[in-house]
């Protein structure tokens, strides 16, 4: 069985963030339970530290290992508009960017935790992240 605490966040506690101490196994997510994959997209200088807050928050964790991700580098693409307010590039023009994308598993229930960080820790206005359904 794991162990895990459960913190309060956000501003009513209405939500709770798991923080697992134990293996967490792809075949403990069965009936009524789901696991994710993360994959976000971030400049370089920025990926240990968003990889960092979501490993100590319990991303990135498969069985007996822990701080497991899959990194990729690629160009990502973009033109600021409007209100934007760009970390990088100027309104009205294109910019390529090195990025790397990241990839990590990650429990149903820490997703919205892990929203929150990236939130805060993404350098983008607007950062690029999907989550998708692992069926194991």
């Amino acid at each position: 069985m794991r162990t895990c605490r459960v913190d309060r966040i956000g501003p009513t506690n209405r939500q709770a963030a798991r923080f697992c101490t134990e293996p967490i196994r792809l075949t403990d997510y069965g009936m009524g339970k789901s696991m994710l994959k993360l994959v976000i997209f971030i400049p370089q200088a920025n990926a240990e530290d968003l990889k960092q807050s979501l490993w100590e928050t319990g991303l990135g964790r498969q069985g007996d290992y822990r701080n497991c991700a899959f990194t990729t580098r690629g160009f990502g693409e973009f033109m600021p508009l409007g209100q934007a307010d760009p970390h990088l590039g100027s309104h009205h023009q294109q910019e390529t960017v090195e990025e790397l994308r990241i990839e990590m598993l990650c429990p149903d229930e820490l997703k919205d935790r892990a929203v929150e960080i990236i939130r805060s820790v993404h350098p983008y206005e607007e950062p690029a992240y999907e989550f998708y359904t692992i069926i194991h």
